[in-house]
């Protein structure tokens, strides 16, 4: 157990003095914590990563707090940054193909502080960057990107609907989507689909035809048929190698 402490703090091959009285210290009970939420509110990046970075060298002195405990907080800032981004209505990628549940297995499996550090450094580029995008002339395509992240399990998600949403006719909204991502709506839909299908593959409990439902296909024999044509196996070769 102390092993795997100072293993986490100090990283691989240093030597350090170890205690083993552990401490509850909660970021939480900081006003770093704090400021890492209210950093959003003027989508400045600069401030943020330098919260981040404040934070990773608040805990890296902390070595005597409980592992899970800064894994849960580095947890809850993740979340943070996911609301703030489906506020927005940001089209992130850890919302299509990253639920919640695996960014906890991610995050529990990581051995080191740094690696957390660097996970959630990910997650801010990856956010900022979508919010330079809303200020963009993309707010509309991004709209229905969310629109078909929040409603890909339902059949009836379509072009004509998408449109209703974004005060478009369709043969416009069309053209625009295609114009500006390179891909149709219904090849878009089809990514999302097949991308929140695999989360469910990972969990050997659910039936391949149920999973076909569960992202709005009504025929497993077409969503396997997708399937292989996006990741280039099929879904339960996809479920035997376990990625």
């Amino acid at each position: 157990m102390i092993a795997l402490q100072k293993l986490f703090f100090h990283g691989y091959g240093n030597v350090v003095e170890y205690s083993d009285t552990y401490s509850d210290n909660s970021l939480s009970n900081t006003f770093l914590y704090d400021e890492f939420t209210k950093s959003f509110d003027n989508h400045d990046k600069a401030l943020t990563t330098g919260i981040v970075n404040k934070i990773y060298d608040f805990f890296k002195t902390q070595d005597n707090v409980l592992i899970n405990n800064i894994k849960h907080i580095y947890l809850q800032m993740i979340y943070q940054l996911m609301h703030s981004a489906d506020k927005f209505h940001g089209q992130l990628d850890f919302t299509v193909d990253v639920p919640s549940d695996y960014i906890w297995e991610k995050v529990s499996s990581m051995d080191t502080l740094q690696e957390l550090h660097d996970f959630l450094m990910e997650k801010v580029d990856l956010v900022f960057n979508y919010f330079q995008d809303l200020n963009s002339n993309h707010a509309t395509i991004l709209d229905v990107a969310y629109h078909i992240q929040q409603n890909y399990s339902d059949v009836n998600l379509s072009v004509p609907w998408l449109a209703e949403k974004v005060y478009l006719s369709p043969t416009y909204l069309s053209n625009l989507f295609k114009k500006e991502t390179g891909k149709t709506i219904g090849q878009y839909i089809t990514a999302v689909r097949i991308e929140r299908s695999k989360a469910f593959l990972r969990d050997k409990q659910f039936k391949l035809y149920h999973i076909a439902e569960s992202v709005g296909y009504q025929d497993p024999n077409y969503y396997a048929k997708m399937f292989k044509k996006l990741i280039g196996i099929t879904p339960s070769e996809f479920r035997e190698k376990g990625l």
